[in-house]
């Protein structure tokens, strides 16, 4: 969506939030920061920028009234994209609301790093970004140092560059809308580590392709993993082959049809779609997510629930059968002992 090949920090400003007892303290610098060696620039812009290089799972602002265009890192955003004001300015104001929202126990002092990135290219355009990361982990190494014929080693703290601790990059599209946000956290998820998403930045999933495939493919596995069986009565080769034919469906088309889902995924039969539409409507009433009857079908999404949707059907400790094709060449029975067993149909064998 976005190509980050060519983009280059153009702008960036430093502050330090300190969480290390129970007085924090926010520490503003005066002035932006000036990148005069060509090394360290092309190290931040490995830190920064390589872990947004092949993105997929964008978001967008949001606001507890539904209106994008208030949540307060939108509109400094903003102020930044048109030059309202200076760089430096709004980068103490978004230091101050991440201070703000940092009021868990278990959240870390870290460097926070905001920029401004220009060179993006998105579709046929050219856009700029804002990036705003914040660095909580430092790494012990070595320094050793060769001195006229001898070393000496020393011990230091540093940023590894390759491992990212949160960061989100605001690309200026869609700004009615609530832009369009990357955003990466990929600290421990427990405690207070999800403010980065939930009290700071405020973003939710963008309505697109990916996060519409990825609802309905979770929808569709529980609903046939969990639900589908209490509701129909119908053997596990049964349920298995419903579970393949699901992925299977996703992975041949291009867009989804709920009408075509249910034809060929849940065979038309009127008991299992009464289910499947019964657990959709409280899937999407729990999660509070839309899930519309048609749209385009995400590659990237289908390939990421793949695992979910291995058909293996486990026979006591004797069997593992994989079913990958057409459930009717599989039959269940019980014979005159009372043994249950499985009857498979095939053509050839390899």
């Amino acid at each position: 969506m976005f190509d980050l090949s060519i983009a280059h920090i153009a702008r960036v400003s430093m502050h330090f939030l300190d969480h290390e007892d129970d007085n924090a303290e926010l520490h503003l610098t005066d002035e932006a920061m000036v990148l005069h060696d060509n090394e360290a620039s092309s190290l931040l812009h490995q830190y920064t920028l390589k872990p947004f290089m092949n993105f997929e799972d964008y978001q967008s602002f949001t606001y507890h009234n539904g209106d994008a265009t208030l949540n307060p890192l939108s509109i400094m955003a903003g102020h930044m994209f048109k030059q309202e004001e200076p760089f430096h300015n709004v980068s103490k104001r978004i230091a101050q609301h991440l201070f703000q929202q940092s009021t868990h126990q278990n959240i870390k002092s870290g460097d926070l790093i905001i920029a401004l990135i220009q060179d993006v290219t998105y579709e046929d355009e050219v856009i700029d970004a804002i990036g705003i990361w914040k660095s909580e982990t430092k790494d012990d190494f070595l320094k050793l140092l060769y001195n006229d014929g001898s070393y000496s080693i020393d011990s230091d703290k540093g940023v590894n560059i390759n491992k990212l601790d949160k960061g989100c990059i605001i690309f200026n599209t869609a700004a009615s809308a609530g832009y369009v946000v990357a955003s990466v956290d990929r600290t421990d998820k427990s405690g207070g580590a999800k403010f980065w998403n939930d009290q700071f930045l405020k973003v939710k999933p963008l309505d697109d392709a990916f996060h519409e495939t990825q609802q309905y493919l979770n929808m569709a596995q529980t609903f046939v993993s969990h639900r589908m069986s209490e509701d129909v009565e119908m053997n596990k080769g049964e349920q298995l082959g419903i579970l393949n034919d699901a992925g299977a469906f996703f992975k041949k088309n291009d867009r989804y049809s709920e009408d075509q889902f249910q034809q060929e995924v849940l065979g038309g039969d009127e008991r299992v779609i009464k289910s499947f539409q019964n657990y959709k409507q409280e899937y999407a009433q729990e999660l509070q997510v839309d899930l519309p009857e048609q749209f385009g079908i995400s590659n990237l999404a289908v390939k990421r629930s793949a695992k979910d949707f291995k058909s293996v059907l486990k026979l006591d400790k004797n069997f593992h059968v994989y079913i990958h094709g057409d459930r009717k060449m599989i039959e269940h029975g019980r014979d005159e002992m009372g043994r249950k067993f499985y009857k498979l149909y095939y053509e050839e064998e390899s």
